[in-house]
């Protein structure tokens, strides 16, 4: 997939954490191309599960090192999905072997990101 334009600003929610692994870069690819050669990335997503309340609770079907998760619905229907939870530093330091300058926060179980390439 390619940008149809570059942009000042990139932002997306709760959208890397269903990267699966073998894409995350060709995934980051796709944003640098999308970004103007000042332009920023601004991401959050979850740190964790823990915010979710029992009726939603994810189990990773075949273990975590398998970034999947079989997500129940409150209607009965139940998904695998693909979910990373990423660990802010370890997330930071896979970027930066990108060649990435990210700033990553936590805030409870979410985190924030912004930076550049």
């Amino acid at each position: 997939m390619e940008p149809d334009d570059t942009y000042d600003v990139v932002f997306f929610a709760n959208w890397l954490s269903h990267v699966p692994p073998s894409a995350f870069e060709q995934f980051w690819a796709i944003v640098e191309r999308a970004l103007a050669p000042e332009g920023r990335v601004f991401f959050v997503d979850e740190v964790g599960d823990a915010w979710r309340n029992e009726d939603l609770r994810e189990e990773f079907v075949q273990g975590p090192t398998v970034p999947i998760v079989r997500r129940p619905l409150k209607d009965g229907r139940t998904f695998d999905v693909v979910k990373v939870f990423w660990e802010p530093t370890e997330l930071k330091a896979r970027l930066a072997e990108l060649g990435w300058d990210i700033n990553v926060e936590t805030s409870g179980p979410f985190f924030c990101a912004q930076g550049h390439r």
